[in-house]
């Protein structure tokens, strides 16, 4: 899947270009948030957000970050992101998702309406992208977007997060073509 060709994204520094400005780091539990230059496009002039739950964090299922994006109500959005989960610093079982929370005002403030979740990663060693889509109620004003983790009690999870993106739009599946060249 792949998000809509045409559309804006409303996240902002989505990539991660050169810092963590505009998301909100979690930092509690014991869970340290950084930039770090790993990208998932292997862009030496940017980045991604690079989380780690320690072993003794007592909240298993933390987010690393939130932003908070204006949207309209009654209109689909398309939202995901990529994770990358190094096997050296991934225990079994774990996992990672980006989950949006709507809201009927524009701050993300509350109570939410809705909550939508993408499908759970654990692919290893490889840029994931996680993505679904959420049509706004008649009163919602904002996404909430949360970038999470989960990991096994006594257990450290260092792992990545680039390119979210909340779009106006269907997932727009991609296909490839392969021809014989001869």
């Amino acid at each position: 899947m792949a998000a809509p060709l045409a559309a804006q994204n409303l996240v902002q520094n989505p990539g991660f270009a050169s810092d963590l400005s505009s998301w909100a780091p979690f930092m509690a539990f014991g869970l340290t948030e950084q930039w770090t230059s790993t990208d998932a496009g292997g862009d030496a002039l940017s980045g991604s957000i690079q989380g780690t739950l320690p072993a003794s964090g007592t909240f298993r299922i933390p987010i690393y970050a939130s932003q908070c994006v204006v949207v309209q109500p009654d209109t689909r959005y398309a939202f995901g992101t990529k994770v990358f989960l190094p096997s050296a610093t991934t225990p079994a079982d774990a996992f990672a998702t980006v989950f949006i929370n709507t809201y009927p005002n524009t701050g993300c403030f509350g109570n939410q309406t809705m909550n939508i979740v993408a499908p759970n990663v654990s692919t290893l060693d490889a840029w994931t992208e996680t993505s679904t889509a959420v049509l706004t109620g008649a009163t919602d004003q904002s996404i909430q977007v949360n970038l999470r983790v989960f990991a096994p009690g006594n257990t450290t999870l260092i792992s990545y997060f680039d390119d979210v993106f909340v779009m106006a739009g269907e997932l727009t599946p991609v296909t490839l073509e392969f021809f014989d060249v001869e």
